[in-house]
């Protein structure tokens, strides 16, 4: 508590990961603060990526001693995501095209991509659009295959993986 008034508060970020953080609540600190006074400030932390985070949070007056200056920090964490296969257990007849989709559940949604095999063959990447991405998986053999899918995450979500068994049947002659 000082012996004059206090006014003209502003309040900003500045440093590595500004955006990571917010004031939310001003206790008081918008108009002039009496002698002897106080005000409290409430700051949010939303990491835009995992790892260490840092700011500094400036805090200007009309007085001695403007801006005060305070180091933030916060650490990011992989938030999880679910991957969904559909259709889950594909079942089909020879000679039929199969398409699966992957999503992937978060928001904002997940971005990269995902990589996929058949029964343990060459691996194929896909890149997800809203969370989600198409799998032209062609005509596949009669009988039963396995489906890998996995996704390696972002700077937001942790990465995810997903199989699912196909049963083609053979093609019906007539």
């Amino acid at each position: 508590p000082g012996a004059n008034a206090l006014g003209g508060f502003t309040a900003s970020f500045s440093g590595a990961n500004p955006s990571d953080f917010a004031v939310v609540a001003n206790g008081g600190c918008g108009g002039t603060i009496p002698a002897g006074g106080n005000c409290s400030l409430s700051i949010t932390f939303s990491p835009r990526a995992t790892g260490a985070r840092t700011a500094i949070l400036n805090v200007g007056y009309n007085g001695v001693g403007s801006p005060l200056s305070v180091t933030l920090s916060g650490t990011g964490v992989a938030i999880s995501t679910t991957l969904t296969l559909s259709p889950a257990a594909p079942s089909l007849t020879y000679g039929q095209s199969l398409s699966v989709t992957a999503s992937l559940s978060g928001s904002p949604a997940p971005t990269g991509s995902v990589s996929y095999q058949v029964d343990g063959g060459t691996a194929q990447t896909a890149t997800l659009s809203g969370g989600n991405v198409s799998l032209g998986l062609g005509v596949l053999t009669a009988g039963s295959h396995t489906l890998a899918v996995s996704y390696a995450g972002d700077s937001v979500y942790s990465s995810a993986t997903k199989s699912a068994s196909i049963t083609v049947s053979p093609a019906v002659l007539t």
